[in-house]
């Protein structure tokens, strides 16, 4: 629950160090409402 909150509030300043290293190269980011992203390398992930 912890790294929940430490990684909210990252997000939230924009902390994109604490973000890149609490992420693997495979995450996908899926925002209701939005089409889902890729991952960290700028590429697309089709699902």
């Amino acid at each position: 629950m912890e790294f929940l909150k430490e990684f909210n509030i990252a997000f939230a300043k924009e902390n994109m160090k604490f973000i890149a290293k609490s992420v693997t190269d495979e995450i996908v980011w899926n925002i209701i409402g939005v089409r889902k992203n890729g991952n960290r390398n700028g590429n697309r992930v089709n699902n």
